[in-house]
């Protein structure tokens, strides 16, 4: 292509690993969480962070922002958990146009198991290959990839 400053050596091994991970990884996660608790990957984060929020509530906008989703894809996955007895929605008390999310007693009881199979699963898949400066400077690169994305996030 005219005007693009093609790959080195580095750069193409480094993006293609990054995209073969990229695709390799949420199968083997989603696979062993799903294997072990019948609960998705996603559903996973949801009831995380609802149960680390401050009073374990959380308006949907913020669900989709802290986990990556897509605005219909938290919609479809809260409603999942819902109807599992996992969350509940309610209109926001101070924004009648936002809906809030609560994690209940019966999603409480999911996280902690759930949380044990992801960290086993990043132990074998991850951090058991790596050097603790590895896994510094990954999280640090991840980070600003994380940074990057979320300024060009396209979901609408």
């Amino acid at each position: 292509m005219v005007g693009v400053r093609p790959f080195d050596g580095v750069e193409d091994r480094a993006w293609r690993a990054l995209v073969h991970v990229a695709d390799l990884l949420p199968r083997h996660l989603e696979n062993e969480m799903e294997d072990a608790r019948r609960i998705s990957v996603k559903e996973f984060a949801i009831l995380l962070h609802l149960s680390e929020s401050d009073d374990a509530t959380l308006r949907m906008s913020t669900l989709a922002a802290d986990t990556g989703l897509s605005p219909s894809r938290t919609t479809r996955v809260v409603e999942t958990l819902r109807r599992r007895g996992w969350v509940e929605k309610t209109p926001d008390a101070t924004d009648g146009r936002a809906t809030t999310v609560a994690i209940t007693d019966k999603g409480r009881e999911q996280v902690g198991p759930a949380y044990d199979v992801q960290v086993r699963g990043a132990r074998r898949i991850l951090f058991d290959h790596i050097t603790r400066e590895d896994a510094e400077q990954l999280a640090r690169i991840l980070r600003r990839l994380s940074i990057t994305l979320s300024r060009e996030d396209r979901f609408d």
